[in-house]
């Protein structure tokens, strides 16, 4: 089906929330192409990202997103994230993100609750849960600028494209539950050492860059073959 999309790149605002935690390499190194490296901060462990995002009015399009980063991985001296599942609620926003990012975006839908000092999210799909965050005992920091370099596969090549925030960034206590009928329970992303709110987001979603042919096996499940976002500071 066709369906008309905005082009590259696009600007979105709005909130979002990230988990931070550890996840065992043999778990995901099947799930990324033998091009890209896995990095590890610790023995055995990479940081994996669990993530919600709501784009309100100011935004090209305006959808709620899920995103289930894994891995931190790198080509040469270029790192960035990869993503093994992602969702929207709005159809353009999925056939935009395939397209232009091979992003391998599937439709769900979102439950936002907000108690003043918790709050919650959680996305379904197919009469399932996909997963839920809490958030409590919020903190607010400063302004903050972050950049989030994503490697994703669009047909045979890999590519790399860069997301650029702002907003007023803060932290809290997270729980992240991963429902055993969930497609991606089995990465075992349910135990965040770090939560992350962002405010007043400002987001550019950057155009890719091909980087070259893989040799990823056809043949594969379409959902192992994306892209994600990360935190890069002084990584470039």
């Amino acid at each position: 089906m066709n369906v008309p999309y905005p082009s590259a790149p696009w600007n979105l605002a709005g909130c979002g929330v990230q988990t931070l935690q550890w996840v065992d390499v043999r778990d995901v190194r099947k799930l990324v192409p033998p091009e890209l490296s896995i990095v590890q901060f610790l023995p055995g462990k990479t940081l994996g990202v669990v993530a919600f995002a709501h784009y309100g009015p100011g935004s090209v399009l305006e959808y709620d997103e899920l995103i289930i980063a894994p891995a931190v991985v790198r080509q040469g001296a270029k790192f960035g994230v990869w993503i093994t599942h992602i969702y929207v609620d709005h159809p353009v926003s999925l056939h935009g993100g395939r397209e232009i990012w091979g992003v391998p975006k599937e439709l769900a839908t979102f439950e936002w609750q907000d108690n003043g000092d918790s709050s919650q999210v959680a996305a379904h799909a197919r009469g399932r849960t996909l997963a839920r965050v809490e958030v409590d005992r919020r903190w607010w920091l400063f302004r903050k600028r972050l950049r989030f370099p994503t490697f994703s596969q669009r047909g045979d090549n890999i590519i790399r494209f860069v997301g650029e925030t702002s907003g007023r960034l803060g932290w809290g206590r997270g729980k992240v539950e991963i429902p055993k009928e969930s497609p991606f329970h089995s990465i075992r992303m349910n135990r965040p050492f770090l939560t992350l709110w962002l405010q007043e987001m400002q987001l550019i979603c950057g155009e890719p860059m091909e980087l070259g042919k893989t040799a990823f096996a056809e043949g594969v499940d379409r959902w192992i073959m994306q892209p994600a976002m990360m935190k890069e500071d002084a990584l470039t």
